[in-house]
């Protein structure tokens, strides 16, 4: 019975107790470091993001392993496991002693080692350097639909003028000569006086994502994890830049949505670069035509218009990426196919190409809508004729068949459209009324449980990304932008 017991020799006791004192002191002081305003800046600027940047560098030695890490730290913990279930059956297994003691030493290292990483990562949720971004005068302020009328207004008029200020090509992308990672990075780095926890090394090679790519949840412009970066590059140049600093901002810390949007706009709108600053422009917009159009669609569509023929007529490639185009990828289980035009009089220009476009999709088996009500052609001529502003709506039954069959027509026809979309009519889609809107994106902050509030709504999407209307308000108050009192 001696000669087939297990020992575990000191080697391995030694690994096993570091490794496990390792792991508690780290997660205790962490957990009592964030509990403390200055010593959890401390923590933040000193340890966690020169920590996190290591690992950025460490990874980027191996294009595409930072991704896989933990998938590779999983099926290591998990065969460590399959083998010690194989020593503690079979007690005669040849080498069975030195397998135990090996395994025992790989199972502490790779959970303490993934465990830590992921541990330094999710302190971004609750980090307390984020308030930083919030305005103490106007927190907890709530706005008006005046105020976010008067943000829109000005917003969009900077993106018409600046947006009329590039050279292009033939494919209506802005003409830019520079490195766009480098100019993110540098944007960065030049609020980093205002904002220390932007200040320190970063990565500066990214995977590609494939456009649409299911594995990012198929609408993603971008990624960011413990591990590595991923960047969609199909996109805009004025996109790109601003996606690539969104994720950078994640990289440092900024993990809630609405804040690394709001991170990237102020390095934006601070920057010496004009593409920085039509990035950032466009994306705040993005981010308020969408707040106004919820709570007044009427209002939003009138004023967005002109904008439209930006991309109908000179096809400004950013600009008819503002609003959604599912072209590049069918997405699974995605029952509704549907195509959406800008208002029919913005195609005084195009009347032929939309004509011949609109029955072609016809003939292909799509259904023609207009106010909720199927449509045929001599009715959509007769709205033409009438400069009408109505909006037509092309609907297909979804497929991987349909889609590729109409993959071609989206591309080279996607700025003749307003949106292409794919999605389930049976999802449950939460409806909220004009006032119930208001408040959704325009309510304070409650500056007391600040970050508990947010805590609470990280994992709703969509509300996420909805308060960076309260950011963009609040910086824009502080300007005395919007309407107030004297």
């Amino acid at each position: 019975m001696e000669k087939n017991k297990l020992v575990v020799n000191k080697t391995s006791l030694f690994f096993m107790i570091t490794f496990a004192i390792l792991y508690l002191v780290i997660t205790i002081a962490i957990t009592v470091l964030l509990a403390f305003r200055s010593l959890g800046d401390w923590f933040w600027l000193n340890v966690r993001n020169p920590i996190a940047g290591f690992f950025y560098k460490a990874f980027e030695l191996i294009p595409g392993i930072g991704l896989k890490f933990g998938t590779i730290c999983v099926w290591t913990f998990l065969i460590a496991s399959v083998l010690l279930i194989i020593v503690l059956t079979f007690k005669k297994l040849k080498g069975r002693n030195v397998i135990f003691n090996i395994v025992l030493v790989v199972i502490p290292i790779v959970v303490a080692f993934e465990s830590l990483i992921g541990l330094l990562y999710s302190t971004s949720f609750y980090t307390s350097l984020i308030d930083r971004f919030y305005l103490e005068e106007t927190v907890e302020k709530e706005y008006q639909k005046e105020d976010l009328v008067a943000l829109y207004d000005n917003l969009l008029n900077r993106v018409m003028e600046m947006s009329l200020e590039f050279d292009r090509d033939s494919d209506g992308d802005i003409i830019y000569t520079q490195s766009i990672e480098e100019r993110a990075i540098g944007d960065l780095l030049n609020i980093s006086d205002d904002y220390k926890f932007l200040k320190g090394a970063y990565p500066k090679k990214y995977k590609k994502m494939l456009p649409g790519d299911p594995e990012f949840g198929g609408m993603a412009m971008g990624l960011t994890s413990a591990f590595g970066v991923s960047i969609d590059y199909s996109t805009s140049k004025a996109i790109l830049l601003n996606t690539i600093t969104h994720e950078l901002c994640h990289t440092k810390g900024v993990m809630r949505e609405n804040e690394a949007v709001y991170c990237s706009f102020l390095a934006g709108i601070n920057s010496d670069d004009k593409l920085s600053q039509y990035a950032a422009y466009l994306e705040a917009f993005t981010r308020v035509d969408y707040a106004l159009r919820d709570i007044d669609f009427e209002e939003e569509f009138l004023r967005v218009e002109p904008l439209f023929k930006l991309c109908i007529d000179e096809n400004f490639k950013e600009i008819c990426e503002i609003y959604p185009k599912l072209t590049n990828a069918y997405v699974k289980d995605a029952k509704i196919l549907e195509f959406i035009t800008y208002p029919l009089i913005d195609y005084k220009d195009h009347v032929g190409e939309l004509i011949g476009l609109l029955s072609s999709l016809s003939e292909d088996g799509g259904k023609l809508y207009i106010d909720g009500a199927e449509a045929d052609m001599d009715y959509v001529l007769a709205l033409i004729k009438n400069d009408s502003y109505k909006v037509i709506r092309i609907e297909f039954k979804n497929s991987s068949e349909v889609f590729d069959n109409l993959h071609d027509v989206m591309n080279k026809y996607s700025n003749l459209f307003l949106a292409i979309q794919q999605y389930n009519p049976d999802e449950e889609v939460e409806d909220k009324t004009p006032d119930e809107y208001l408040k959704y994106y325009l309510k304070g902050f409650n500056n007391d449980n600040l970050l508990i509030d947010l805590v609470n709504t990280f994992i709703e999407e969509d509300y996420d990304y909805s308060r960076v209307v309260r950011l963009l308000l609040e910086y824009y108050d502080g300007l005395k932008i919007l309407p107030y009192e004297m």
